[in-house]
């Protein structure tokens, strides 16, 4: 079954992305690599290669697999959109993670803000563009093809929310998941999630520079959401989810204008699933590697939580 496959493979990918964030660290330490760096190289090293390795020794096409085509200069424009419009729905699901979890990825940002624009854009929005989609986008979604679209980008979704391995990241990873999804099944197309993917990181880069770079120079350190006054929490919250609730539905548009634009994709992909349903039987979308997956997930937290409580 391809759908167990590509979550077989996701497993493996969580297993070595898991030893990874707990051994690499000590082996750059030794060689000297630069902190900054250690991100990119587990992206390339852990992700991206691993993807091109599994493609050449399964005999895959590549460019059927990670779906390498063109895509038209309106619906790039209409990808960019996207991309900027998702941005209030992202704050609020990430905003509102940050009631229950510590945000790792601001402190992260502000890490890096020293690096200057252009280094940051590189490490946090084309590198993960590249190497994150190759992943999700390419090779685990290339086994869902005779799944349901609602179902393939729901369960892609959730595994995306599961790769970064933070609870903090999990609510926005997994809508921007499946609105990665839709993006390459109109467009039959990787480029356009890599796009909408970078499109959405830089937008969140530029917004770390640009306060570090024109605003306070005396700035304490940051309050936890959760540490704030209830009333700054609710009204913060009321007035993301405001927004979030009137740009959403626009996202929802551009996407299916976009469908439009690309000949209607979504419907003739129903129509062929619908056709084919025979051989789509047993592609169960939950099975035994994304069970295991889970209970790794949930193990590595608790590994990471109880080191950080030892240091405390």
């Amino acid at each position: 079954m391809e759908t167990r496959k590509s979550n077989l493979f996701f497993l493996v990918i969580i297993i070595i992305l898991i030893l990874g964030q707990l051994f690499l660290p000590f082996l750059f330490m030794l060689a000297n690599v630069p902190q900054f760096l250690w991100s990119t190289y587990i992206e390339f090293g852990v992700l991206f290669i691993p993807a091109i390795l599994y493609l050449v020794i399964s005999k895959k096409s590549i460019k059927e697999t990670l779906r390498l085509n063109p895509i038209g200069i309106k619906s790039i424009l209409m990808i960019i959109v996207i991309g900027i419009i998702a941005q209030p729905l992202m704050m609020f699901l990430g905003t509102l993670s940050q009631l229950f979890f510590h945000n790792q990825v601001t402190d992260a940002l502000n890490e890096l803000n020293s690096l200057g624009y252009f280094a940051m854009i590189a490490m946090v929005a084309l590198t993960p563009a590249i190497c994150e989609e190759t992943v999700m986008r390419g090779v685990v979604l290339s086994g869902y093809r005779k799944v349901d679209i609602k179902k393939a980008a729901l369960m892609n979704g959730f595994l995306f929310g599961l790769f970064h391995l933070g609870p903090q990241q999990f609510l926005y990873a997994f809508a921007l998941g499946v609105v990665f999804v839709y993006l390459v099944e109109i467009t039959n197309s990787i480029y356009a999630s890599m796009l909408c993917h970078f499109i959405v990181n830089g937008l969140q880069v530029t917004l770390s520079w640009g306060v570090f770079k024109f605003g306070p120079k005396t700035i304490e350190k940051t309050t936890e959401f959760a540490d704030m006054p209830i009333s700054t929490i609710i009204s913060t919250l009321a007035v993301l989810f405001i927004v979030a609730a009137l740009f959403t539905p626009l996202l929802v548009l551009v996407v299916k204008e976009l469908d439009i634009e690309n000949g209607g994709r979504l419907k003739k992909r129903k129509e062929a699933i619908a056709s084919a349903r025979d051989e789509s039987i047993g592609n169960k979308v939950m099975n035994w590697p994304v069970y295991v997956t889970i209970a790794l997930y949930f193990s590595f937290l608790a590994l990471v939580n109880a080191i950080t409580r030892g240091r405390v």
